[in-house]
């Protein structure tokens, strides 16, 4: 059976969005398990059958699942308590397990509005998988669960209401509380709440969780669920319920520190599809410190690394191996560059009234910088220099 969903989250056009990824566990039932493969033609005839109220008003906050409502019901395709409570439940021989990843894309649209969807049509989220692995068409039977959470922010461009639109075994519930109910043999639906009735605290975060199961036979119409919320989703880590399913939670201090104060760490940015069980170090980021430029290239302000500090370090120019010509830092580029030629001024050998009248001619030595006699000229080559 295939399954259409769409979820799409209502927020100000002016805040950037890009796309981000949810996970959610899907469970896998054999078609011979009770409360699946049920006739769809016979209970979308009946009449008597009720469309809403499979479920309990509150989720339960110890397993955090939908309660079956309330007692055994001929008036429900799930008609006992048993075959409700295994719809979201881990059972050896009973069920198989996938993760699988809602992927969310921006779409705007006039008005101010961005929708963040999810359109997937058709909807086969374990085709060749579970109890069907490596076997070709559709596994029809299963359960899905989805544990989230949203920070309540609002401004004039936020839509009031979530809006839900479907054709399936649906509950969502927000804050706890359920907020949207559809039953498999309804041919479809919608439901909207306004968030401003559900008491919630601007700036808050708050918990959505969403149920869905694919109970009936090849009769049934392809089930689909549209979501529509003006708040966005991240995978709430439930220890016990649904730790294995979300990505690892990133903390900078103790993930992402790599001892070094001249590089800015963060957090990989939620856009990443970090793979479960990975080691999130590997996804982190160490942008390198910004230090103001100098305009002396010479004394660039570069961070110390052992306060990561910015201060201005000299260039460290390399020996040259003629001491006459020195490497030196030019100001204009910062590059290291040999000075011009060391000169050495003649002394004199005679002088007359502080003035040389004979004079040695000198030389800079390469190996020590040092001036020395220049034997390849005589004393003569210069009558006049300095006493």
């Amino acid at each position: 059976m295939k399954l259409l969903i769409f979820l799409s989250l209502f927020i100000n056009l002016c805040i950037s969005q890009k796309q981000f990824i949810v996970p959610y566990k899907v469970y896998d039932f054999l078609p011979t398990q009770p409360g699946f493969n049920l006739n769809y033609t016979k209970y979308a005839t009946d009449k008597s059958i009720k469309g809403t109220g499979l479920v309990k008003s509150l989720l339960n906050p110890i397993t955090h699942k939908p309660e079956y409502c309330c007692g055994n019901s001929p008036f429900n395709y799930i008609s006992n308590q048993n075959e409700f409570d295994q719809s979201f439940k881990e059972t050896p021989g009973v069920t198989k397990t996938v993760i699988n990843d809602f992927k969310f894309y921006p779409q705007f649209y006039t008005g101010g509005y961005v929708n963040n969807e999810i359109f997937v049509n058709p909807y086969n989220p374990i085709d060749g998988k579970g109890w069907n692995e490596g076997i070709p068409g559709n596994n029809r039977y299963w359960c899905i669960e989805g544990h989230y959470k949203f920070k309540y922010e609002v401004n004039s461009k936020t839509s009031n209401y979530f809006q839900l639109y479907g054709r399936g075994d649906t509950s969502v519930f927000i804050d706890g509380k359920l907020a949207f109910e559809f039953s498999s043999v309804n041919p479809g639906g919608s439901s909207s709440v306004n968030h401003k009735t559900l008491n919630l605290q601007v700036g808050n975060s708050y918990t959505f969780d969403f149920f869905m199961c694919q109970r009936f036979d090849q009769n049934k119409p392809y089930p689909y669920i549209s979501f529509h919320s003006p708040f966005i989703f991240e995978c709430n880590n439930i220890p016990g319920v649904n730790d294995d399913v979300c990505p690892p939670k990133c903390i900078v201090e103790k993930d992402c520190n790599d001892n070094n104060p001249c590089t800015v760490d963060a957090c990989p940015s939620p856009s990443i599809n970090i793979p479960r069980n990975a080691n999130i170090s590997n996804y982190c980021t160490h942008t390198p410190v910004q230090c103001k430029e100098n305009p002396n290239k010479c004394t660039p302000n570069i961070c110390n690394i052992n306060d990561g500090k910015c201060a201005q370090t000299p260039v460290q120019c390399e020996e040259n191996p003629n001491k006459c010509t020195p490497n030196t830092c030019n100001i204009n580029n910062g590059k290291c560059e040999a000075s011009p030629p060391k000169t050495c001024p003649p002394k004199s050998i005679v002088g007359v009234l502080g003035i040389g009248v004979a004079c040695q001619p000198y030389k800079c030595e390469p190996s020590s910088g040092n001036c020395i006699v220049d034997s390849s000229k005589s004393p003569l080559s210069q009558l006049l220099c300095s006493n």
